[in-house]
């Protein structure tokens, strides 16, 4: 699920999305008892049975009060949330990242 809120104030333009994707459970219909075959120990049953929730949020900023020039900056992860371990796929790390654009359209 994705919520935006956004904001615009004369020539500035904010927004905040935010990515939720709920957790779920790692046994499958082909594999129902994957944890117990793959031999988690005790104290990891509970996370590997389960992949966590996941919830990433990312904000942009827009500036176009120059004639035909949109600057825009986007900072995703934005509160530098982990991402959930699976224990089929191991872990991803998600990083903060930065993105600056700049562009011209031409009349």
């Amino acid at each position: 699920m994705k919520v935006t809120t956004a904001l615009r104030t004369k020539d500035w333009d904010n927004a905040l999305i935010v990515n939720y994707a709920s957790g779920y459970s790692t046994n499958s219909l082909n594999a129902p008892t994957y944890c117990v075959t793959q031999k988690v120990a005790p104290e990891n049953m509970s996370t590997c049975m389960r992949v966590r929730e996941s919830i990433i949020a990312n904000y942009s900023l827009s500036y176009s009060g120059i004639k035909n020039t949109k600057l825009s900056m986007v900072i995703g992860n934005l509160f530098s949330a982990d991402n959930p371990v699976t224990w089929r796929d191991g872990w991803s790390p998600s990083f903060r990242t930065y993105y600056v654009t700049a562009s011209y359209k031409f009349n």
